[in-house]
């Protein structure tokens, strides 16, 4: 059956954070950095120095240059622990682990950078803070197969977004545990979650809808098994994001459609719609959505009984898993080092199955539209 990406799982969520590539042929913004380093030749050791490196990792994050961003976060960290300054200090810790987590793919060093931030938010007392936290802890359990955990954490997330009237967050977090229960095989929870964030949508009548809330809707009417409107959502979708030159979601939502397509039998429409996500993916060099399009152009020439063209992008495919693929041992061995909360009740046995459907996890560019709390 076709169902959510699992790769849309870890990084439509990873969005929330402050990276904001959004895969619309992005260039750095020379006069902003021009503003911002005469900043720094003005400002010593302050709390507006760290505030400016950080907002320099911001804009090499936005346009996914994220050794630079990396440079710049450990100089903002550097100096906040050095003057005291522990909001600078949460934001470049959580920049660190939500990097370490998706970019560098280093489980051990992101966990214990969002350990670190969690004991910053509480001295703080943010909930904002918080919110980013246990969405960061969250995601980090996901992609390394606990769902219980990650269900946990980000349950927690929610009481804050909620507590905080944050609705678009809600909306988030909900789509979010929907894709948890479709990765163990729980659709019926997993409709449960969709249908909250469609019912939370129309009551602010999509004002603020965040990117992920129109394909996740999208993907309830498939699940529910109307095909006929799940077509036409991811549509009307495509169409929005090609206004906001959102090309990442663009080529994400191709490849979604044509998953869709494939099960309805609609085989030329679907061809169709991997191949323009496949161009899309290739002019923006956008790595996951390649493999998101070969993949479904894979099972199309199956289907189409073209073994040539099947054979050919199947390959593709298989390279480019391999091409990001961790080490499930590695997983393993980190999901052993985590302290798990009390109700996480997942067997090893269960963690190796599940780890299993999330070996390729990978960020070449983070999405925009989501929230980042502090940013």
């Amino acid at each position: 059956m076709f169902r959510i990406s699992n790769l849309y799982l870890s990084l439509v969520f990873l969005a929330l954070f402050q990276f904001q590539g959004s895969a619309k042929a992005q260039t750095v913004d020379s006069l902003r950095l021009d503003s911002l380093i005469t900043i720094l030749t003005l400002e010593k050791d302050s709390s507006q120095t760290v505030d400016v490196y950080l907002s320099l990792a911001d804009e090499y994050m936005r346009v996914t240059d994220y050794t630079i961003a990396s440079t710049y976060t450990d100089l903002a960290l550097d100096l906040a622990v050095k003057i005291g300054y522990k909001e600078g200090e949460l934001r470049a810790t959580l920049n660190m682990a939500h990097m370490y987590l998706a970019y560098y793919l280093d489980y051990t060093k992101s966990i214990s950078f969002y350990d670190h931030a969690l004991k910053l938010a509480e001295e703080i007392g943010n909930d904002e803070d918080y919110l980013s936290v246990y969405r960061g802890y969250s995601n980090l359990y996901s992609s390394v197969g606990n769902h219980s955990s990650a269900l946990h954490f980000n349950e927690k997330a929610i009481e804050v977004a909620e507590r905080i009237g944050d609705q678009e967050v809600v909306s988030e977090l909900n789509a979010y545990a929907g894709s948890i229960y479709e990765e163990s095989g729980d659709n019926a929870k997993a409709i449960e979650c969709y249908e909250k964030v469609e019912s939370i949508e129309d009551a602010n009548n999509y004002m603020g809808t965040s990117n992920a809330a129109y394909t996740v809707i999208a993907h309830l009417y498939y699940l529910k098994g109307d095909f006929k409107r799940s077509i036409k959502l991811y549509r009307t979708a495509i169409k929005r994001f090609e206004r906001l030159q959102e090309f990442r979601w663009v080529s994400y939502t191709h490849s979604e459609i044509a998953g869709v397509l494939i099960e309805d039998g609609q085989m030329e429409l679907a061809e169709k719609h991997a191949l323009k996500g496949l161009e899309i993916a290739e002019l923006y060099d956008l790595n996951k959505e390649r493999g998101d399009n070969y993949k479904m152009l894979a099972n199309v020439y199956k289907a189409k009984g073209n073994t040539e063209k099947y054979q050919k992008y199947q390959k593709a495919y298989e390279e480019f898993t391999d091409s990001v693929m961790v080490k499930l041992e590695d997983r393993v061995a980190v999901q052993q080092s985590v302290s798990l909360p009390p109700s996480s009740g997942v067997s090893f046995k269960t963690l190796i199955n599940l780890a299993i459907i999330l070996f390729f996890v990978i960020i070449a560019v983070f999405l925009s539209g989501l929230k980042f709390s502090r940013g």
